[in-house]
């Protein structure tokens, strides 16, 4: 259990460095924290969500949405296991889920009028 309580400042200095940009340097850290947290409290477990919603944040800054969209399709199911489907954070997820769905298709859309332009 020691060592599932090493990954907690992981994770929140993965989310603080995602916020200042350094978002490969966040990625790596996630990752740190996410091999702890599942390898320490299994695969289902809600700070395992809670990191691989970090991971997804910090592909969705990174432009990387086919990593981030199932990510979060992951951690909404953890969460509406392990905490129901109307809990908050489980809710919160969903909202992520829809904001890259939606940076998802305007990615398609610039790069659809990219190649409109090119021809």
């Amino acid at each position: 259990e020691s060592d599932a309580a090493s990954a907690v400042p992981l994770n929140n200095l993965c989310s603080l460095v995602n916020k200042l940009g350094q978002h490969e340097q966040a990625l790596e850290i996630c990752q740190v924290a996410a091999r702890i947290w599942s390898d320490t409290l299994g695969q289902d477990h809600p700070n395992v969500a809670l990191v691989q919603l970090n991971i997804a944040l910090v592909f969705q800054n990174l432009r990387r949405l086919n990593d981030a969209i199932p990510r979060l399709q992951r951690v909404i199911q953890i969460r509406s296991t392990a905490l129901g489907p109307v809990h908050r954070d489980t809710v919160t997820a969903m909202c992520f889920y829809g904001d890259a769905l939606e940076a998802q298709y305007q990615q398609a859309v610039e790069e659809g009028k990219a190649g409109i332009g090119a021809v």
